[in-house]
């Protein structure tokens, strides 16, 4: 399970370090996404890759064939470098908003997430707590 959030910096060559206790759990080899529902990227290991797209194989084929498309489109797998490293692209880099380099990586369960800072902390307010506790009310959780 990939929990806690990290802060690092994008270096000159796009290559963003990937937290210790996330390598443990991804792999030698990775896929980075664009997330669908947020400007950020999704990190997860080949394995949870596959399950993650494994529903939307089951859609209808036309709309399957567009989701896949976009999704395995814009996605990277890759192997860390020996340092624990992965390079990002320039559109993942755009798309999530990641220029000014300074990045959180947060864990969600089964994968984790690269934010810029600034996204990240905008959505970390009291008022989104508050948010994500109503949701689980109203969910029954």
């Amino acid at each position: 399970m990939f929990t806690s959030s990290y802060n690092h910096t994008i270096d000159a060559k796009n290559r963003v370090f990937i937290p210790a206790k996330f390598r443990e759990k991804l792999g030698d080899e990775i896929v980075i996404s664009q997330s669908v529902r947020e400007h950020c990227l999704k990190i997860c290991s080949v394995a949870e890759w596959e399950k993650y797209l494994d529903p939307i194989k089951k859609l209808d084929r036309a709309q399957s064939e567009y989701v896949l498309r976009i999704m395995n489109g814009s996605s990277l797998s890759l192997p860390l470098d020996s340092t624990g490293r992965v390079q990002l692209t320039a559109d993942l880099i755009a798309y999530a908003g990641l220029e000014n380099k300074q990045v959180v990586i947060v864990g969600c369960g089964d994968y984790a997430e690269i934010w810029s800072e600034e996204a990240y902390r905008s959505k970390t307010k009291p008022e989104d707590i508050e948010r994500a506790r109503n949701i689980l009310e109203n969910a029954g959780l």
